[in-house]
């Protein structure tokens, strides 16, 4: 059963930490869709001895511009 984990003591540090490797493995389809225009994701996170564990992922994307052709 998944549970929230505040990170107190090493030992849950660490499965704070494997915990957020587990997210982002079943995340992984939703995270990588539609990457034509991604050029990079950025995944970051902050573990502290006295918060819950939060993760937070994004997409920097590509901007491209088309010349119309006039007619």
């Amino acid at each position: 059963m998944k549970e929230a984990l505040t990170p107190v003591g090493k030992e849950n540090v660490k499965k704070s930490i494997i915990a957020i490797g587990q997210e982002l493995i079943e995340r992984a389809d939703d995270i990588t869709n539609d990457l034509k225009f991604v050029a990079n994701i950025e995944i970051n996170a902050k573990l502290t001895v006295d918060e819950v564990t939060n993760f937070d992922i994004k997409k920097n994307y590509i901007a491209r511009f088309e010349e119309k052709e006039e007619k």
